[in-house]
């Protein structure tokens, strides 16, 4: 299942950041949660990543990992996720890169929440079940298009 959004507003960004919540919410998980965001550069995937985290409660500055590759976030009390990974994949080689920057771990933590920027650069490294959001530019500079999809990427 697919559906369009269109995005010019920053409160345009939390909303998508909620539905996406309320998608991953609704699939059954039996190991982390994944969200993979997909996307040319500038197209939004560490803003919305940026939504996500701060809509489940992550106070604290939420950077992008593209130097680090992961960073990890402790969520409050009462969420429903103990904690976030986030994964910047833009740097890696391939799919065998993943072993040295945790992703193993991220994946067979019970009840986190992965969110992957560039998926793309380590094929079939997600999970499936997992929710896509291909993120792309829009007709004007402050306009961006998204499609959320819950379904097995190739």
């Amino acid at each position: 299942m697919s559906s369009e959004i269109r995005i010019s507003k920053p409160e345009e960004v939390v909303e998508l950041a909620r539905k996406v919540i309320a998608r991953v919410l609704a699939a059954p998980q039996s190991g982390a949660a994944v969200i993979a965001l997909e996307g040319e550069l500038g197209a939004g995937k560490t803003t919305l990543a940026q939504a996500i985290a701060r809509e489940l409660g992550v106070t604290g500055v939420v950077q992008s990992p593209t130097f680090t590759i992961c960073r990890r976030h402790e969520l409050p009390a009462g969420a429903p996720f103990p904690e976030i990974f986030h994964f910047d994949l833009y740097r890696l080689a391939g799919t065998l890169d993943l072993a040295a920057v945790g992703w193993q771990e991220a994946l067979s933590t019970p009840r986190a929440l992965v969110i992957v920027e560039w998926p793309e650069r380590a094929p079939g490294a997600v999970p499936q079940g997992s929710v896509w959001v291909k993120l792309r530019h829009g007709t004007t500079p402050n306009e961006r298009l998204a499609d959320v999809e819950s379904q097995t990427q190739a």
